[in-house]
């Protein structure tokens, strides 16, 4: 909340920030295409080269709880999709056997961070993924464990 006289000054700064978000994207997705363009071509730098055969698929991750995948923005590959905060969640049970059943949790993540182990793509944070057109939410699955027993409805 800003007094009426400030109103001028946050909006100019928001229009800026926005402006410097996408022109940062722009620039991070332009030069992994470059970066991958070179690899392919064989005409990297000697030092880039032996950076680029060192890396590991994985590496760029940033080892949030929650991943899923989309295509990637500079190169068109799966990349991964990562985040911490659950939107949403619905619980979901199957019965395998008489008396096993299999329980999980359906999740809706908000995406936070992007990388790509084909062109080594990251973008760091929401405002980078939302500017990149990326979805702002992913589904991911996760384990409810060995514990979970039907409700048996005789309390």
């Amino acid at each position: 909340m800003v007094g009426s006289d400030r109103v001028r000054i946050v909006e100019d700064h928001l229009t800026k920030n926005k402006q410097n978000i996408e022109h940062r994207r722009e620039m991070l997705i332009e030069r992994a295409r470059q970066r991958l363009g070179l690899y392919q071509s064989g005409q990297m730098r000697a030092t880039e080269a032996q950076q680029w055969a060192q890396y590991r698929a994985g590496d760029l991750s940033a080892g949030l709880s929650y991943s899923g995948s989309t295509n990637c923005p500079a190169c068109g590959a799966d990349g991964k999709l990562e985040g911490e905060d659950v939107e949403a969640a619905k619980h979901e049970v199957e019965q395998v056997s008489e008396d096993d059943y299999d329980s999980w949790m359906e999740l809706t993540v908000g995406a936070e961070y992007f990388s790509c182990d084909r062109c080594r793509l990251v973008l760091d944070s929401f405002e980078l993924v939302d500017s990149a057109g990326l979805p702002a939410t992913f589904e991911a699955t996760t384990d409810v464990g060995d514990y979970w027993e039907p409700e048996y409805g005789n309390d």
